[in-house]
């Protein structure tokens, strides 16, 4: 019995330790589960502040690192430049910002953005290791204004484009001609009592009416401040006021509009990054090396809309050519050699060294009589004694140079040993991925708004259209003179100005049967109406080319609309940017009699290619349904008083309708309408996303 109660008093004793122990695990376990949810409470709200820190230092980069710079109008955006990483934010993180160009796919207008990621750190349970969180914003930005919202604009009224566009001189802003309105000037003629929406008539100059005569301008008339800050305004020579001005109100004054907006190169970087839109190269053979022989090489781009049947698009044409002078065995392409100098070549064969004139005592292909011809035809310049380019006699001043002077959509071969004048449009100089193709031209089927970046060259255009185009040239290609040898040093730099030639009549396909849009028109709530629209956008001329649709060698037989191919006049549904130049027509090959064809007056082509005067149609009559936007007033008829001193050349008639249907659908990636005050370092961009 005392045994037994001795071993129970032991039992107890002996579990004593054990049941302290547990006890003590149960409650630090215990204590351990409160502590960790401490931390974990402690980490939950840790981490949710760091996620709002990551958030708002992704909106600091927004507002610190995009806002700052992709509002600027200067802003060119860089992909290989335009990143900032990890920028910090004391006592909040940091972030990182990269910037974007793109096209909408909705809309068809450049988007510029910015994409920023911001970071914040979050330390793990016991402090062990930093969780890092990260959060993004982005910016988009539109600018849906348009320059197609102008049935007209020009930079300045005075005259340019082509020859004489100055009076006698030293050429200057001042000593250009005036372009004056005259009463054969109509301003939406063929609109539809109904059929109205707002439309620019503006200039940033001075608007001149003739003193003949003036048009009636039924809409409001914009007019700008000088540098002065005094109103530019019209001058009427003799003309009412009130039967000129009909609009309500008559004037209206605002900023100048910038000419050429930022759009501009911005619109030629998106086509050219783009899978969707097309560049057409034409500079990919200016390949100039004097000590191997290589030589320049140009391109021309023919461009011809189509519809047929359910498909619509267009073809292309490219082929190489030479602006003369140019030796005649490098008519090889692409690389040509040399040719000695007696191989010099007319369209009777070899001169005879004897036959040029000595430069500098020794014979030189300069002092050929043809060189200096050819120089003279298409350059407007000629060759002195020393070998060295000069002005015409009759032009000491250059008035007929540059961007005013001679501009050519088609060239000879001048060595062909046909009769007559021959184009170098030929088979043998389309470009060689042409060559296998069906009728030598490739094939485009479009089934969205299309940009088209005529990149390096200039570009013909003609066709019915459907859909949504813009086409786009730069302003000029520097090249080397072909005809030169290396014993005379490096090659005169030329320039090729990249003109867009319309060469035939610019259809939208919902056009009538006489080529008029009036019933094409849309409410102002933009239902009904046409979705087809075409801009060109030259950087630097639009010509109206002198072709045999737009009227050369029918001076004086034609007769309007009784004409079965419309072969007098010429039509063109589109809106028209010139931003270096102007918009005018081909009148320079196009003279009343010889006098007149010696350079500078006119270049003599019309003679040589149509077997006579080569008139542009003097009872012709251009038609435009869309709008006209240009740097300087180009000519589209050349009449008394001037440099040609007789009839008309050119179109004297001109029915200008604004198209109400490019405040619906303007055509893709049009540069944007903005001012360029010089105070101001912002466009008007519109947020179109921020999330």
């Amino acid at each position: 019995m005392m045994f037994k109660q001795i071993n129970k008093y032991q039992l107890q004793s002996g579990l004593t330790l054990p049941l302290t122990i547990l006890f003590t695990f149960i409650s630090s376990g215990l204590l351990f589960s409160f502590i960790l949810n401490i931390y974990e409470k402690k980490f939950q709200v840790d981490y949710k502040m760091a996620q709002i820190k990551a958030l708002y230092n992704a909106e600091s980069g927004i507002a610190l690192g995009a806002y700052g710079k992709i509002f600027k109008k200067d802003y060119y955006h860089n992909p290989s430049e335009d990143t900032a990483s990890f920028i910090p934010i004391p006592g909040m993180g940091m972030y990182s910002i990269g910037y974007y160009e793109i096209i909408d796919t909705i809309d068809y207008v450049p988007t510029r953005g910015a994409r920023a990621t911001g970071y914040a750190t979050v330390k793990h349970l016991l402090g062990k290791k930093e969780i890092q969180i990260k959060r993004t914003k982005k910016l988009n930005l539109i600018n849906k204004s348009s320059l197609s919202d102008f049935l007209w604009l020009t930079n300045s009224e005075k005259a340019g484009g082509g020859p004489w566009s100055f009076n006698s001189g030293i050429p200057s802003e001042n000593t250009r001609r005036d372009n004056t309105w005259g009463s054969g000037d109509q301003m939406n003629e063929e609109w539809n009592s109904d059929v109205v929406c707002d439309v620019g008539v503006k200039t940033n100059g001075q608007f001149v009416m003739s003193s003949f005569g003036a048009p009636t301008f039924n809409n409001t008339v914009t007019v700008t401040y000088d540098d002065e800050g005094n109103v530019n305004s019209p001058n009427l020579q003799g003309q009412s006021f009130n039967s000129v001005f009909q609009g309500n109100p008559q004037l209206d004054t605002l900023e100048a509009t910038c000419l050429p907006p930022p759009g501009y190169e911005r619109m030629k970087r998106l086509i050219s990054d783009s899978n969707e839109h097309i560049t057409l190269n034409s500079d990919a053979y200016l390949n100039y090396e004097m000590t191997s022989g290589k030589r320049d090489t140009l391109v021309m781009t023919d461009l011809q809309f189509f519809v047929e049947g359910n498909e619509n698009g267009f073809y292309v044409k490219q082929w190489w050519f030479l602006s003369p002078p140019y030796f005649k065995t490098d008519m090889i392409f692409p690389f040509p050699s040399f040719l000695l100098e007696n191989e010099w070549n007319n369209d009777n064969g070899t001169i005879e060294n004897d036959e040029c004139i000595r430069i500098n005592g020794e014979n030189d292909l300069r002092g050929c009589p043809n060189y200096r011809d050819f120089l003279e035809n298409y350059h407007s310049k000629t060759i002195d004694s020393n070998g060295d380019d000069r002005f015409m006699p009759n032009d000491p001043y250059g008035i007929v140079s540059g961007i005013q002077g001679f501009h050519h959509f088609d060239y000879p071969d001048i060595y062909t040993n046909n009769a007559g004048w021959n184009s170098q449009l030929k088979f043998s100089q389309l470009l060689p991925e042409y060559q296998s193709l069906p009728g030598g031209r490739k094939r485009y089927t479009v089934n969205h708004p299309t940009a088209i970046y005529i990149k390096g060259g200039p570009v013909r255009v003609k066709g019915r259209y459907k859909g949504r185009y813009t086409i786009v040239t730069d302003e000029y290609t520097p090249y080397h003179r072909h005809a030169w040898l290396p014993s005379m040093g490096n090659s005169p730099i030329d320039t090729l100005w990249n003109n867009i030639w319309i060469t035939d009549d610019l259809l939208n396909d919902d056009t009538n049967s006489q080529f008029s849009l009036a019933f094409s028109q849309p409410t102002p709530d933009c239902e009904g109406g046409s979705n087809n629209a075409l801009g060109l956008v030259s950087g630097a001329n639009i010509i109206i080319a002198n072709t045999h649709k737009n009227g050369a060698f029918n001076g004086g037989v034609c007769s309007g609309w009784n004409n079965p191919e419309n072969d007098c006049n010429i039509n063109i549904h589109a809106h028209m940017i010139a931003f270096n130049e102007s918009f005018l027509s081909h009148y320079w090959q196009n003279t009343y009699n010889q006098p007149y064809s010696n350079p500078p007056y006119g270049d003599g082509q019309g003679h040589q290619i149509y077997g006579n005067s080569g008139l542009l149609d003097s009872n012709g009559e251009i038609t435009i349904w869309g709008g006209v936007v240009q740097d300087h007033r180009g000519y589209v008829v050349r009449n008394n008083p001037g440099p040609y001193n007789t009839g008309d050349i050119g179109f004297p008639q001109k029915n200008y309708n604004f198209d109400c249907n490019l405040k619906c659908n303007f055509p893709p990636l049009y540069p944007e309408n903005v001012t360029c005050d010089d105070a101001e370092d912002e466009i008007p961009w519109e947020v179109s996303g921020y999330y």
